[in-house]
């Protein structure tokens, strides 16, 4: 007997139509989310780039890992102070001076082309950066909209994306400006991320004063080239920066607190003038893979001291395993400055 009212035909027509209509309003709320994640970027970096001054305190905290403080003001057109846990950063429109607060000592250096940019390079500045670079998040793909969150009262917008290999979420606040960012970046199987609040931020002209650069009691001025041929970074990240920039390798010195020969390298070798000079021709670092939350970086270190030669990106081009004297030691800068192509 027939059936009347029923067609497979039909009720297969039925339901390609009803998935056919979800996915396009699943396409569609994506495109949606996409585009108005991307006006969120735009609308931050516009309200930063068109302020007239710019003033924080960058509270970071590394997930697992500590807790640093830095005080932010910007002003117009290129005026800048800069006060983190090391180092004091001031420009005052013509100069650009650096208290090494460890140090008691301070460099002066003439504003240049790229000194702008390079006063706001790390992870935590990437949401200020547009103050001085207006198109710094445009190179921001993969954008995606999160759900609202609130935080310590403030209902803040989460939008994310990819940029310089590194995953950047800026939470926005109901004004269109970013409150707090998180910074992600995978390797070696792992996820390392770090949360920057921007408490007390504020758009409008910061007073004059806070651009002008007072040498603390007891400093002394010190030439740049010299100061920094003999410093020490113990960032990675921040050692490769300082490599790109002046486009040259990297000494990494891979140490512990209990290896003896360690010790004699720092004593024997790295305060000579011998070592100092052929050390200009290198960006320095030093890394305490027990102490330091990347470890080894995944450059299977397994004996101290060990010294890794990088190139400018950060990859391995020499090695040196073990202590050798001063004579052996720039031996081996030789080798590694002959392998940098």
């Amino acid at each position: 007997m027939e059936r009347r009212g029923f067609s497979p035909g039909n009720n297969l027509m039925k339901r390609t139509s009803f998935y056919l209509v979800g996915a396009m309003v699943a396409c569609a709320a994506a495109a949606f989310a996409l585009q108005n994640g991307s006006s969120m970027i735009s609308g931050h970096a516009k309200a930063v780039s068109n302020a007239e001054g710019l003033s924080t305190r960058i509270i970071s905290v590394s997930v697992g890992g500590g807790r640093a403080q830095t005080s932010v003001d910007l002003g117009k057109p290129n005026l800048f102070r800069i006060d983190g846990p090391t180092s004091l950063k001031v420009s005052d429109g013509t100069n650009i001076f650096t208290y090494y607060k460890g140090q008691n000592v301070y460099t002066k250096e003439a504003m240049k082309a790229d000194s702008l940019g390079r006063a706001l390079e790390g992870d935590g500045f990437m949401a200020l950066r547009p103050f001085f670079v207006a198109n710094s998040l445009s190179g921001l793909t993969s954008i995606k909209t999160g759900t609202e969150v609130n935080r310590k009262g403030v209902i803040l917008t989460p939008v994310s994306g990819n940029i310089g290999g590194k995953k950047l979420t800026l939470y926005v606040g109901e004004d269109g400006v970013a409150r707090q960012a998180e910074v992600s970046a995978s390797g070696d199987g792992k996820t390392e991320s770090t949360i920057f609040d921007y408490t007390e931020l504020k758009l409008g002209k910061v007073d004059a004063s806070k651009f002008e650069f007072k040498a603390p009691a007891g400093s002394k001025e010190v030439d740049p080239g010299e100061f920094t041929a003999s410093k020490w970074y113990t960032s990675l990240d921040e050692a490769k920066a300082d490599a790109q920039r002046n486009n040259r390798p990297i000494l990494v010195d891979m140490y512990t607190d209990w290896c003896h020969w360690c010790k004699v390298l720092d004593a024997e070798v790295f305060p000579t003038a011998e070592f100092k000079n052929k050390a200009k021709s290198f960006t320095l670092c030093k890394i305490n893979p027990e102490k330091d939350p990347n470890k080894d970086y995944g450059f299977g270190v397994d004996g101290f001291p060990t010294t890794l030669f990088l190139n400018k990106n950060g990859q391995e081009i020499h090695r040196l395993v073990g202590f050798k004297p001063l004579d052996g030691y720039l031996g081996e800068m030789d080798t590694a400055l002959g392998k940098n192509k």
